[in-house]
This record gives structure tokens, sequence and C-alpha cells, in this order.
């Protein structure tokens, strides 16, 4: 029964409580460094985001903004990134490219049938909108759900780091896709958009 603490059960437990084990801990500046059990080692390296990491929020934004502002925020966030992250500005001219298509068909779906619909009604007695209205709600249904699914699976790509071709949209942008292609042609490790 020495002085040693650890010469009992009741001390190695009370010294097995009080000494972290061997580890990866915050030290009292914060930052990231090895325990070994007794003293501090080097601090952890800073780690380095991936260029996908680093353009998520952005890549995400510019897809859900649908939702909000139609093709706007999409436009907002390629401007923003026009010299900036490469994913995200991937992500943005996709995102554009499928809500200016949407816009365009909607234009060309609904604008013809509200035209129609404002002719007709001028000095007829008809109580409500003509027959082509009825015809195209279906479309035009189809045509939005159509889109937000879009919108909602290039958000979650993008969430995940992937790079993804909206192959159902028209490529009004296309020079992103150009320029992915001479950099992935030097770098054969690259990874591209699937």
């Amino acid at each position: 029964m020495g002085g040693d603490p650890g010469s009992t059960e009741v001390g190695r437990e009370a010294a097995a409580v009080s000494t972290p084990a061997p580890g990866w801990y915050f030290d009292p500046t914060g930052s990231l460094r090895w325990w070994d059990g007794t003293a501090w080692g080097p601090a952890a390296p800073v780690p380095v985001p991936s260029v996908e990491d680093a353009g998520k929020a952005m890549s995400v934004l510019s897809w859900l903004g649908f939702f909000v502002m139609y093709f706007v925020v999409a436009l907002a966030v390629r401007l923003i990134e026009r010299d900036g992250n490469r994913f995200a500005r991937w992500h943005a001219s996709e995102a554009l490219n499928l809500q200016l298509t949407f816009v365009l068909l909607w234009n060309l779906v609904l604008g013809p049938v509200v035209i129609i619909t404002m002719v007709t009604s001028i000095g007829s007695e008809s109580q409500g909108p003509p027959a082509a209205f009825f015809l195209m709600l279906p479309v035009a249904g189809t045509l939005f759900i159509t889109c937000a699914a879009g919108c909602i699976y290039g958000a979650v790509r993008a969430g995940r780091g992937d790079w993804w071709r909206c192959q159902f949209a028209i490529p009004f942008l296309r020079a992103h896709r150009r320029e992915l292609d001479r950099v992935s042609a030097g770098n054969s490790d690259h990874a591209g958009p699937r």
C-alpha cells in the first residue's frame, strides 16, 4: 500500500478517468492536436477543402433558387463565381440552362393561351376562359413538375459534390462545358461530370 496512486484498483481507475486516452483532441488554445496520453504532440494540418466542398453551398443555392426567383438566383451565382469556384460556376450554368429552358417553354405554352383568352373574351358574352385554357393546364403542370424535379435532383447532386450535367435542358450556356473538357483532357484523374 505505497504512495503510488496506480498501485490499488481504485487508484488505477481514477488515473484512467483523469487522463484521456491517446487520440486527436482540441488543446486549450482550440487547435486540433495529438494527445499521446501524457503530452501534446504536433498540431494537425489544416485541411484544404476541395473545389467541390468550397462551392457546394453556392451550387445548391443556384438550383433551389428556382423556387424563389426562377432563373435570377442561378444567374447571380454564375456572375458572382465567374472567376471564382469552377464547381459553383458549373452548377450555376447547368441550373441556368434548365431554368431558362423552363421559362422559354412556359412562355411558349402559356403565352398563346393567355393571348387567345384575352382576344376571345373581348366583346363576347362568355362567362369564363376558353377550352384551350383548360387543355393547357396539364401541359403547364407537367412542365413545372419536370423543372422542379430537375432542380431538386441538381441540388442533391451538387450537395454530394457531383459534377452533374442536365441532359434535358437546352444548352444556352456552353463555355463551362468546354472549359471543363479542356481541364479534364489535361488531367486524367479529374472528376468531371457524370
